[in-house]
């Protein structure tokens, strides 16, 4: 009689690095298994996420929680991005007026206690294990958690899933650093995830495309919402399924526009290279007649 041998779901172990690179068995684009009947469900997971919904900024909120075309869109991440720089100039500009006004030997203890009270703060929020991206070792990651947790520390709700911790380690180099980063989190039961409560929606899609490998969603705005989540977690599988299904939507100079002023970080990806082309190549055919 053949045994089938069976993978453990929750030996980290078995995940390895070089399943993330483009040719390693989670990098590329074979049949991939499907666990979408394990998705949030307490019998086939041995973590516990739970996902911290804070509020966008009042910009983003007058316009509605749905973008009814990709010109909203446009407009709403545009604007989350200038906001985000605001927070970064206003951060940078405090930090030289706290160098150039308190002496030296003041400054640095000075400095260290306003961390400390930070990270407690931070560690304080009302979760179980609070999460330390610093530890994780993504910066981006950590740069965007720190925005949150300084600027937007109420919390609108909490959304509880269940989780397998090899599962999404295999699909993101995010997840697999957070649960194999040896730290005292990396153990816990219980991560905390905030997030803009204009990303909970492709969060949510992300989460379950990495069980199932597929998304519900269809339309252009959501796919964009995911795509931008899948960069911000490093699902690089999830991003070309995005890439894919908006290149086989409709391309007008709108979208083709729109896709090429993505983010860089997001714009030179290896995913959404295609993207990109084909939106270059569509602009030069749509306007090689024009004379200069």
């Amino acid at each position: 009689m053949r045994v089938l041998k069976v993978p453990d779901l929750f030996d980290l172990s078995t995940i390895m690095v070089s399943d993330f690179s483009p040719g390693g068995a989670f990098g590329s684009d074979t049949t991939e298994p499907d666990f979408g009947f394990a998705f949030n469900d307490s019998n086939f997971s041995d973590r516990v996420l739970r996902i911290e919904i804070m509020p966008d900024s009042p910009e983003t909120k007058s316009d509605g929680d749905c973008c009814s075309s990709i010109a909203v869109w446009a407009r709403n991440r545009k604007r989350r991005r200038e906001d985000f720089k605001k927070e970064i100039d206003v951060v940078q500009r405090q930090e030289q007026v706290l160098n150039c006004n308190v002496p030296d030997t003041v400054d640095g203890l000075t400095y260290e206690n306003r961390d400390d009270d930070a990270v407690a703060m931070i560690e304080g929020s009302p979760s179980d294990v609070g999460l330390n991206c610093n530890q994780i070792g993504n910066d981006t990651a950590y740069d965007n958690y720190s925005s949150l947790n300084k600027d937007h520390l109420t919390v609108l709700r909490v959304n509880i899933i269940h989780i397998s911790s090899p599962i999404l380690a295999a699909k993101s180099p995010f997840f697999y650093k957070l649960f194999s980063n040896g730290m005292t989190e990396s153990e816990q039961r219980y991560v905390t995830l905030p997030v803009h409560a204009s990303e909970e929606a492709a969060l949510l899609d992300l989460l379950n495309f990495m069980y199932s490998n597929t998304l519900s969603t269809t339309t252009p705005t959501a796919l964009l919402d995911v795509l931008m989540v899948a960069d911000k977690f490093e699902v690089a599988s999830c991003m070309r399924y995005c890439s894919r299904l908006l290149r086989n939507l409709p391309m007008t100079c709108e979208s083709a526009l729109l896709y090429l002023d993505l983010p860089s970080t997001v714009l030179m990806a290896d995913a959404v290279q295609p993207l990109a082309d084909a939106a270059k190549q569509f602009l030069a055919a749509k306007y090689k007649d024009v004379t200069k």
